[in-house]
Formats: structure tokens, sequence, C-alpha cells
């Protein structure tokens, strides 16, 4: 049951109206009834995995909580047992067809032989919703909090269905809290919730889903394209993957305001990042921040040795770019970002030297723009191998961007397009720029939904009126009423 089906819009408001009518102590209970049905019809035949996954992480966090520190020794062994089995559940799911073909190839067995490859399809959701149960596990461990005694509430933090397709990935301190502590229905927060859900939909459907056309189009046909060509593609792709990623955060934490729940912030304007340390603490922010505490800082963070520190860092990267796909280069984008940060880290002192001796005024707007133009820069040519079907078509494309650039054809003949009709881009030109307001507003601090309760009543009902309008013809026009689903559900 995708975002975008009228099914979906029905099965929210059932959820939503149930929720308001039902004692708030028992809401727990619809919700993971609706969660558990919301997940099913995505995967039926993958709600048993779900269901183990919660009872083998409940039951190890409760003998952990329930252990003296004498014990400490056990916790330990449970702990480790608990998540390399979990472990091991992604690296089968994700990772079979990807393994299981290099071995093939590599004792040179046909498919004739075998009977061709056994075909393992990954539960949609699987990576997001073993990582909260491996965070939480840890955090029991940790004594960071106390083991929930309600395994359906405990279950209900890991299915809660507006995020367990691409997170956030929650923490025991947020949701699981929430669940524990029901609030009445709350106006104002129904309201941002549904201003948010509206531009989440926009973000989405009117740029993500519309720049596709240009950049499936670009990069299937990579080797008839001009170096200019491939590079306004790769810059679009960024664009494309914050929109489609950023637009999926802003419903599920609209979803959850509806239903009285905050979900944590996953997304901060990131590409006016001035720095790459920056940019992974304004993106994909609950990803980053797991990383951070359950893999960088227990391999010794920043307490050990600086080439130590360095190690760390490319290790955790390294891990990132594993989780997020199979192939080499989704290994070399997590490399290159951990190149990035150390290279960073070794620059700084410098950096600040010249900052001192007066040689670079780091307070300047100048400079400032300087720092968002390099990162960008950074970050987007990673994308590159995001989005490449393997490393070696992402060299190619590189070499192409240097030796072939050929700027004048690109924009005299607007190769650029490829075959994208003029006025749609105008049109989506006019989109991209209204989400570069947006996030310019809210990096300043200034809120849209404050600015329209600022308003009279009638210019905001017209404003909600227009914006819903405008994405359901945006939709009919460019897909009838079919709409494709978000890039980072399949990580």
């Amino acid at each position: 049951m995708s975002f975008f089906s009228l099914d979906f819009l029905v099965f929210l408001l059932i959820v939503f109206v149930v929720n308001c009518i039902i004692p708030k102590e028992k809401r727990y209970i619809w919700l993971l009834a609706s969660s558990y049905y919301f997940y099913a019809t995505w995967s039926f035949k993958y709600i048993t995995l779900l269901i183990l996954v919660t009872i083998c992480s409940y039951c190890a966090s409760r003998y952990m909580g329930s252990q003296q520190q004498n014990n400490t020794k056990r916790k330990k062994i449970v702990l480790f047992i608990s998540i390399i089995a979990l472990t091991l559940v992604i690296v089968l799911f994700k990772f079979w067809n990807f393994l299981s073909n290099g071995l093939y190839k590599f004792f040179g067995i046909s498919d004739h032989v075998t009977g061709g490859l056994i075909s393992v399809i990954a539960p949609i959701g699987l990576s997001f919703y073993i990582l909260v149960a491996i965070g939480y596990m840890i955090d029991v461990f940790r004594l960071k909090c106390v083991p929930e005694k309600n395994i359906a509430k405990y279950a209900l933090f890991l299915a809660f269905f507006p995020s367990i397709l691409s997170g956030p990935i929650e923490r025991s301190n947020n949701l699981l809290c929430q669940i524990n502590t029901p609030i009445d229905f709350d106006y104002d927060k129904t309201k941002k919730g549904l201003l948010l859900i509206i531009y989440g939909f926009f973000m989405k459907l009117l740029v993500s889903n519309r720049l596709s056309f240009i950049v499936d189009a670009t990069f299937s046909n990579y080797c008839e394209q001009t170096g200019a060509t491939m590079a306004f593609a790769v810059v679009l792709y960024g664009i494309q993957l914050y929109t489609d990623f950023a637009g999926y955060s802003c419903i599920a934490v609209g979803i959850g305001k509806v239903l009285g729940y905050e979900l944590l912030e996953n997304f901060k304007q990131p590409y006016f990042s001035l720095s790459i340390k920056q940019f992974w603490n304004r993106w994909h922010i609950s990803l980053s921040s797991w990383l951070k505490d359950y893999i960088y800082i227990p391999l010794g963070g920043n307490r050990k040795r600086k080439v130590l520190q360095y190690i760390n860092l490319m290790i955790t990267f390294l891990v990132s770019g594993v989780w997020h796909g199979t192939g080499m280069q989704f290994i070399l984008w997590g490399g290159l970002h951990g190149i990035y940060q150390v290279f960073s880290r070794i620059l700084e002192p410098f950096i600040i030297f010249s900052h001192k001796k007066s040689v670079i005024n780091r307070d300047t707007f100048s400079f400032r723009l300087l720092q968002a133009i390099i990162t960008f820069t950074l970050v987007d040519y990673a994308w590159l191998f995001f989005r490449a079907p393997s490393i070696e078509v992402g060299i190619d494309i590189t070499k192409k961007m240097i030796c072939n650039f050929n700027l004048g054809d690109t924009l005299l003949y607007k190769l650029y397009l490829v075959g994208f009709d003029s006025d749609r881009f105008n049109i989506l030109l006019i989109e991209m720029v209204f989400v570069l307001i947006v996030d310019l507003l809210h990096e300043n601090n200034i809120s849209i939904v404050n600015l329209l309760n600022h308003q009279n009543k009638a210019f905001r009902w017209l404003t909600y009126i227009i914006a819903i309008l405008a994405i359901i013809i945006g939709v009919i026009h460019d897909y009838g009423l079919d709409a494709s689903s978000f890039i980072y559900t399949k990580f």
C-alpha cells in the first residue's frame, strides 16, 4: 500500500479517527494492529520475520535488563549473539544474490549446472527496523534505557507504519517513551503534520519524480551523452535523491504528528552544509547518528590517536556503504565520504592557523559560499557512484565529464534535457527554486507554518487548496494515477 494510493489515504483516515476515539492508554494496540496490516500489504509473507526480530530483540533486552552488574559477561554474550543473528538476517536477504552469484562466477559454475540462482528478495524496511532493534538492545546493555515489559508496545516501536519502510531510525528515548505516555488530540500538531505531508508529496511527486525522467534517461544512455550533460544529470540526481528521501521523511514525520507522535528529524538543509562533517549532521540524521553511536564510538571514536580515528572513520563509512547496497560502487561511495572526512580533519589545523594569521577570513559570506559549493561538489560527485550501476560506469562517466565536456553544443541544442519537454523543465525549475526558498527560510529559522498562521483564514485555506490541486494535477499529468515508489525503500 503506497503512500500515494487512495487505499492508503482511506487507511490513514480510519487509523486517525479510531485513534482519536479510543482511550489513549489503549491506542498502542490499535496502532500496532494498523502497522502490521500496513506492513502486510507490502510484504505479507515476511511479516513473520518482523515478528521474529521483535521477539528476539525483546527477549534479549529483557534478559539483559534482569541481570545484575556482576553478570556483565553474560549480558555481553547475549548482546553479541543477538546482534550477530540480526546482522546475519540482513546479510542473508540483502547480499545472498550478490554473494552466490560471485561464488558461482569464481568457481566457474554455470547456471545450467545449478539450475539457476536461487533469488532472494529482501523484505521492505528490513534494514531499518533491524537497526532500530540493534540500537535498542545496545541502549539496554549500556543502561541508557529500561527494557520495555509490554511486548505489544515494543512491537509498535519497531513496526510503527510511518517509519518502518525508510525511517527515521527511531530511538527508545524518543518514540518508545511517547508510546508509554500518549497525549490527547492536539489540533496544532495535527495541522503541522498535514502541512508536512502536503510538502512531502510536493517534493516527491512534483520534483523528485520529474527529475527522474531526465536522470534515468541520461544514465541509461550515458555513452551517447556529452560530459556536460552527464555533469548536469549528476547534479540533478543529487537534488532528486534529496527531494525523494526528504519528501518521504516529511510524510513520515507528518503522519506521526497527526497520530500524536514526534518522530526524529531526518534532514536539516543538508546542501547548505559548509563541510562534509556538517553534511552528515544534516543528511539522514537518524542513520548518521546511529552509525556514530553504535559503530564509530564503540571503535574508539575520537578517544584514540589520530591515525586510529581516521581508521575508525573509514570503517564507519564503509559500513554505511555496505548497508546501502550490495554493489562495489556503494562501498566506493562510503569510502569516498570516509576519505573526505579524513582529509578535512587533516586540513583543519591549517585552516584554523590561516584564520588566526588573517590569511583567510572565515566569517565572510564569500568564504561560506565557497565552502558550501565545495562541499556540495564533493557530495554530488560521490552520488555519481551511488547512482551508477557499477564502478566501471562511474569511472567512464567521470572520464567523459573531464575529457569530453562539450558545453557549447550541450547548451546550444539543449542536450542536457535528453528529450524532456522545455516547458515542463521550466516548471520543474520553478519547483526546485521553491524547495530552495523553503530550505533558505528554514536555515534562517523562519517557520512557514508560523507565517501562514499569521495570515487570514481564507488566505490560508486558499493556499492549502491550491497546493493540493497542484500536486493532484501534476501527478495525473505525469503518471496518470500511479506514482513511483521512494528510492530509499530499497535500502
